[in-house]
């Protein structure tokens, strides 16, 4: 907890978090962050969203398009470039939830890549 503090109230923080609440209730929040300056493939800095969770009972009731467009708003008075997001292949949900957003593009010029760390 005293880490996800540090990270997210700091002087130096490492991202961001648009709650949005109904009736005063928490509903839901997507969690962001700058990302990549590479300036030689994009003309400006983009936000990268981590999460992006909204709780049951408010699930389907166009709580994550707004908290979207609240993203898209910051990120146009920020003046970034993009916004970036990953989903799993097998989260289908989510796959056709942002399939439905006017905006999304399913990008082909990348393909993500990891190293796994084991402990030996």
């Amino acid at each position: 907890e005293l880490e996800l503090s540090k990270h997210l109230f700091s002087e130096n923080k490492l991202a961001e978090v648009i709650i949005a609440e109904i009736n005063d209730v928490s509903a839901g929040l997507i969690m962001f962050s700058e990302t990549n300056r590479n300036f030689t493939l994009f003309k400006k800095p983009g936000l990268y969203v981590h999460d992006l969770y909204i709780l049951p009972p408010y699930r389907g009731k166009g709580v994550a398009i707004c908290l979207g467009n609240g993203l898209k708003k910051l990120a146009a008075e920020r003046d970034y470039g993009r916004i970036d997001w990953v989903v799993l292949n097998d989260n289908k949900i989510g796959r056709e939830f942002f399939s439905r957003l006017p905006d999304a593009v399913k990008v082909d010029y990348i393909q993500c890549m990891r190293i796994n760390i084991s402990k030996t």
